[in-house]
Formats: C-alpha cells, sequence, structure tokens
C-alpha cells in the first residue's frame, strides 16, 4: 500500500438519485483497507437529507471495538490503513446480513440502535447497489462524497 489514509475529522457521503434528489434511508458500508489480517468495516445510514457523516472518532472506536473483541481477527491501527476507503451502498442481501452481524453483537460491540433501525427500514431494496472508492490522503477537517444511485427495475425481498 503506497499512501497511508488521513480519516477526516468529518466525512460526509451524500446519496442522490439519477435526478439529483437525495436519496434518505440508505444503508452505506464503509471499507477501510487494512494491511494486516481483516479489513475494517462500518454501516451508516442516510439521513432524511440523503446524508451520513461519520466521524474519526467513530471510526477510531469501530477499529478499537473490533480488536478488543476479535484481537486474532484485526490487527491494523489506523493510521496504516490503505488511502483508499471504499463507500458501498449495500444490496438488499447485505442489509439483510448487516443487520443480523449487528443484532449478534450489539451488547458488546455498543452499536447505536438508530443504525440497526435505519438499515431496517432502509430503502436499499428499491435502488441498485454500487460503490465508490475515494482517496483520503491529505490532512482535512471534512471532506464530502457525493454517490448517485439508480433504481432497480424488480423489486428484491425485503
Amino acid at each position: 500500500m503506497s499512501a497511508t489514509l488521513k480519516f477526516p475529522q468529518v466525512l460526509e457521503i451524500r446519496v442522490v438519485d439519477t435526478t439529483g434528489q437525495p436519496v434518505p434511508r440508505i444503508g452505506l458500508m464503509l471499507t477501510l483497507f487494512a494491511p494486516q489480517k481483516n479489513n475494517y468495516h462500518l454501516a451508516t445510514i442516510t439521513d432524511e437529507a440523503g446524508k451520513a457523516r461519520v466521524s474519526l472518532s467513530e471510526v477510531r472506536q469501530s477499529i478499537r471495538t473490533d480488536q478488543e473483541l476479535f484481537p486474532m481477527d484485526y490487527a491494523s491501527a489506523l493510521e496504516e490503513c490503505s488511502a483508499e476507503i471504499e463507500v458501498k451502498v449495500c444490496s438488499s442481501e447485505e442489509v439483510k446480513k448487516a443487520i443480523s452481524a449487528m443484532e449478534m453483537f450489539k451488547s458488546v460491540a455498543k452499536i447505536d440502535a438508530a443504525i440497526i433501525d435505519g438499515f431496517k427500514n432502509s430503502s436499499n431494496v428499491t435502488y441498485a447497489p454500487t460503490s465508490r472508492r475515494i482517496k483520503l490522503d491529505k490532512s482535512v477537517n471534512e471532506f464530502g462524497v457525493e454517490i448517485v444511485i439508480r433504481k432497480t427495475f424488480f423489486q428484491a425481498d425485503a
């Protein structure tokens, strides 16, 4: 891995449809690519304005929790991760798997009930999954990214 991650104080993700309208209640998964053992994953959901904000402190806490709960699976520090991260609009199947995992570990991992409820009530089934890789290699307080999603032609099981 070349550049290392410099996660901003706040990463703002804006999800819009093909007409530019914000899309609320979209379940997103951020992936931080770790050089050792497993990558880190952090779930978030868009608000009514189609925005999700992830703070540096949330990312640090998520990594710390993963390392404490699963020391054999996670070893890399945040600063060791690749500068490139992935922001993924989850498929309906990935939403189901995320809900199951969050429910299983919510008591020990201190997962926010609002995230679980957000995923349970997400509108991902209406949209095609997609992902976007972004580079976070400069020290900044805030960084914003926009993801455009398309409606699906069929409805998968919710």
